[in-house]
């Protein structure tokens, strides 16, 4: 019986060889299809950016009889101005006072102002008047103590009560800047004897509201 053909051992190298072959090329196409894990070194860098300090503005209304005598720095207050006032006030007087408005804060404001009195009777017969950006004057004339103010009108000749009566029409005020309110403060010549010895107490709020807010 013949014994089968046996491959020689050059051919069985050979074999091995191709088989390798393969493999490797099975091997390197299994690496570039789809879901292969491959391992790559990704370079990544920051940078961080750092503003100037941030700080809120301030608005701060300041009031005094004369330039460079503000008071109420600071929100709020109040100030009794004891020289816008006359005792015993005829008829016909009238006093005349200047308010100086300073916007002391770095935001500029609008300011506008209202008045009121303690009491109905006597208040009902003062007449105030203002002006901006002018001066006072305090005269005697017939013995009358008269006062009088310059500058822009504002409000003329208005009854002072115990509701609140517009005393000063909005106005602006730059950061830094003032602006000057004059007052005229009178008894209405034709007051009754009803009222004699009576008193009463002005009280003006003067609002300042950021410049251009609705």
């Amino acid at each position: 019986m013949a014994e089968p053909d046996r491959p020689s051992p050059q051919r069985a190298s050979s074999w091995s060889t191709t088989a390798l072959r393969r493999g490797l090329v099975a091997l390197a196409l299994a690496m570039l299809l789809p879901g292969a894990v491959v391992a790559w070194a990704w370079w990544s860098d920051t940078a961080t950016v750092t503003s100037d300090p941030i700080t809120a503005g301030t608005l701060d209304l300041t009031v005094g009889p004369v330039t460079g005598s503000e008071q109420l720095a600071g929100p709020g207050g109040s100030w009794t101005y004891t020289a816008l006032g006359l005792t015993g006030m005829l008829p016909g007087e009238s006093v005349a006072r200047t308010i100086v408005l300073r916007s002391s804060g770095t935001a500029g404001v609008d300011v506008s102002g209202t008045v009121t009195s303690t009491t109905t009777a006597l208040g009902q017969h003062l007449l105030l008047s203002t002006t901006t950006g002018g001066a006072a004057t305090n005269t005697t004339p017939g013995g009358l103590r008269t006062g009088a103010c310059t500058g822009t009108v504002s409000r003329a000749q208005a009854p002072v009560t115990a509701t609140a009566t517009s005393a000063l029409s909005a106005v602006p005020v730059a950061s830094g800047s003032t602006v000057t309110l004059c007052v005229v403060l009178g008894l209405s010549p034709s007051a009754p004897s009803s009222v004699q010895g009576a008193s009463t107490t002005a009280t003006f709020v003067l609002t300042a509201n950021q410049a251009g807010a609705p």
